[in-house]
């Protein structure tokens, strides 16, 4: 509801990686019916909850405020406090993708989370972990590295696990398995050459682009996690 309905970009997930394979297609439309949400498991929808996250935390301060303020009425899924959140989160995306449908600049923000997140999900054949679980342990590794790199403030990664958590969410990944998929994001589709373009938080709801060699991005992982 609050990513993929909105930007038109469409794709699959292969066994070298996920969506390395897709197309920009615009909808003619966008329905948002939360009632939805009720023929969904607590697990699929909790899912949903980390590209909200996501969004907040790269551009939309106060929202991610109303997330924490609200964490536990979001996380039992009641409508009146997610109409709410569900529609500001959609609102941010489309100020970002308006003026940036194909990606080429600040669109990419909005990659928070998946360059390790996606390297999950291909690892576990996109059975270990679903989309939003993927990237919400994604989103903790990749601040926790760009912390260590002196781009993102520390209370920052503190505050978005304790978000996490609180949504239901996983937000301790696992070295072991945080190393056992990194040949996938060596084969991310953001990669150029031997860097790769990848999200850095600055401060609450503010984000920017920064090409970091891979090398860099895999030692300040493992650093964090160490």
């Amino acid at each position: 509801m609050v990513d993929a309905s909105v930007g038109g970009k469409t794709g699959f997930d292969h066994p070298t990686g996920k969506n390395l394979l897709g197309a920009f297609h615009q909808p003619s439309g966008v329905v948002v019916d939360l009632a939805h949400l009720s023929t969904l498991s607590a697990r699929e929808r909790t899912s949903g909850l980390a590209e909200i996250v996501k969004i907040a935390l790269t551009s939309d301060a106060s929202l991610l405020d109303a997330l924490e303020s609200d964490a536990a009425s979001i996380a039992r899924g009641e409508t009146r406090v997610l109409a709410a959140i569900v529609r500001r989160a959609i609102e941010a995306k489309v100020r970002i993708v308006r003026d940036d449908e194909r990606e080429k600049g600040l669109r990419a923000i909005l990659n928070l989370g998946h360059t390790v997140g996606h390297a999950l999900e291909a690892h576990g054949n996109y059975r270990t972990h679903l989309h939003g679980e993927a990237v919400a342990l994604g989103t903790i590794a990749e601040l926790a590295a760009t912390s260590r790199l002196g781009l993102t403030p520390a209370p920052l990664v503190d505050r978005a696990r304790a978000l996490f958590a609180r949504l239901g969410l996983p937000s301790n990944p696992s070295r072991a398995e945080i190393a056992a998929s990194w040949s996938f994001v060596a084969s991310d589709k953001k990669r150029v050459m031997t860097r790769i373009r990848i999200p850095v938080v600055t401060k609450p709801g503010e984000a920017r682009i920064e090409q970091i060699s891979l090398d860099s991005l895999r030692e300040a992982v493992f650093a964090a996690f160490g």
